[in-house]
């Protein structure tokens, strides 16, 4: 169930304020500090790494990373001098927060700076503070990727279909004439006005849709740029499932009607860019082959970023499952259910990608770069013949602890350290090369001294 504290529309002069406002707080030097670091590869990092990182920063900005990114609740007294009085009402006239006598409780939206645009997005399910198991303002990985393949042309008119928070199509503000993004989950449509609100981008520009797909858009338009982040997740027909979104029984259902629209809506010499993961077999995902068969001029570009065996997916669908409908007694059955889906397809992996189609009167030409690992179940293996393969054994420390595993590592490692355990991580490592200390002995120790904190087994001290 989508989260039940609905957005709500506010006046622009206010939204346009609590940017100003945001913009003189130090959040874009914090977001960009604490997160930035990982948005390309993972826009939400865990939680307590987060927290970890704000111990050591001041009081005022503590408490305004934790109420916007993190909902935390805060009280008013403690966020007063960075939002203002301005800033607070935005967040409760907007629904982002609730007042209760000098708290400020958030309803479960993150304000994101992402490329200098801020961002309202629902929260994960992975926080601890998240009001819903599914985010109906999803922002993840494929919308990065997605945004980073648009922004190096100018057009004069964009289309933005499943535009989620809106950020595929504010991306390209500074080189598109006029966008359009359509939506169908209204609580989602009123965060994308906000969004355009707080980046001041102008109805002129930017113009919002609601409805399904091409439904709301004039059937005599057409369009230099068409964008699209479908809802991708194979779903049997009879399963509300709307994490990631339901895609039908193969996923593609959302995706084909997306490129159906290509021939009517999409200008000659347009571009099309969509980014999903979709099902397919060893050589490729089901989506080209529908593109094959409706598309038979123009160029179908594709980046295929990652291939898993298709039992992962299954593991994925049913955690999710079981997750979203609270029945852990139920896995063996909703594994099953995605075994058969996947037979009755013949589908053996799961692919994310991105497709760019150039629309031209040329015969259909298909570029395929698979930027993955090639390694799946299914592979084959042989040890090379000048490969000399000689015996050594190796002495392990086994780490445990009351509560968990710390798992294995090798004894002359933790040997040395322990020996030296008074001394410097720059001294150790001109004792393990003292005759011709080099910079890459140093960043090995400090790799390994990461790794044994991560896992538990030391801890850094100040002395």
């Amino acid at each position: 169930m989508y989260n039940k504290n609905q957005l709500k529309i506010v006046d622009k002069l206010l939204a346009k304020k609590f940017a100003y406002i945001i913009s003189k707080t130090n959040y874009r030097f914090l977001f960009n500090s604490i997160i930035g670091i990982v948005v390309s590869i993972d826009t939400w990092p865990r939680e307590d790494v987060v927290l970890e990182l704000l111990k050591k920063l001041p009081e005022d900005d503590q408490h305004l990373f934790k109420l916007l990114f993190l909902c935390y609740p805060q009280k008013i007294n403690s966020v007063n001098n960075t939002l203002k009085e301005e800033g607070i009402s935005f967040l409760i006239n907007a629904g982002l927060v609730k007042k209760e006598q000098d708290l400020l409780i958030p309803t479960g939206y993150s304000i994101l700076l992402i490329n200098d645009m801020l961002l309202i997005v629902s929260l994960p399910y992975s926080y601890s503070q998240s009001k819903t198991k599914a985010a109906d303002i999803y922002l993840g990985q494929d919308s990065m990727r997605l945004m980073q393949m648009v922004t190096h042309r100018k057009y004069k008119s964009v289309l933005d279909l499943c535009a989620g928070s809106g950020i595929q199509g504010m991306a390209l503000k500074n080189v598109a004439k006029k966008i359009y993004a359509v939506e169908i989950n209204h609580n989602t449509l009123v965060a994308i006005r906000l969004n355009q609100m707080l980046n001041n981008i102008s109805e002129e520009q930017y113009c919002v849709l609601e409805g399904d797909i091409y439904s709301p858009v004039d059937v005599k338009e057409q369009f230099e740029c068409i964008l699209s982040n479908p809802p991708y997740v194979p779903v049997p027909e009879n399963m509300e499932l709307p994490i990631c979104g339901a895609g039908g029984e193969d996923g593609l259902k959302f995706a084909n009607k997306i490129i159906d629209g290509y021939k009517k809506f999409l200008q000659k010499n347009g571009y099309a860019y969509m980014v999903l993961e979709c099902i397919g077999n060893e050589k490729h995902p089901y989506v080209l082959d529908y593109m094959k068969n409706e598309l038979k001029q123009g160029c179908i570009n594709v980046s295929l970023i990652n291939k898993m065996p298709i039992e992962a997916q299954i593991d994925f669908s049913v955690s999710m499952a079981v997750s979203y409908y609270d029945q852990p007694q139920k896995a063996d059955y909703y594994r099953k259910i995605w075994e058969d889906i996947f037979r009755k397809h013949k589908a053996t992996a799961m692919y994310s990608a991105v497709i760019e189609y150039i629309k031209t009167d040329e015969p259909l030409q298909i570029n395929i770069v698979h930027n993955y690992n090639q390694w799946a179940p299914t592979s084959h293996f042989r040890v090379r013949e000048d490969a000399i393969l000689e015996e050594e054994c190796i002495a392990y420390y086994h780490i445990r602890y009351p509560d968990y595993d710390g798992g294995y590592i090798q004894k002359k490692i933790l040997d040395l350290l322990l020996e030296n355990k008074d001394k410097t991580v720059y001294e150790i490592c001109k004792e393990l090369n003292s005759e011709d200390f080099m910079p890459n002995t140093l960043k090995e120790v400090i790799n390994t001294l990461i790794n044994l904190e991560a896992r538990g087994i030391i801890q850094r001290v100040e002395i």
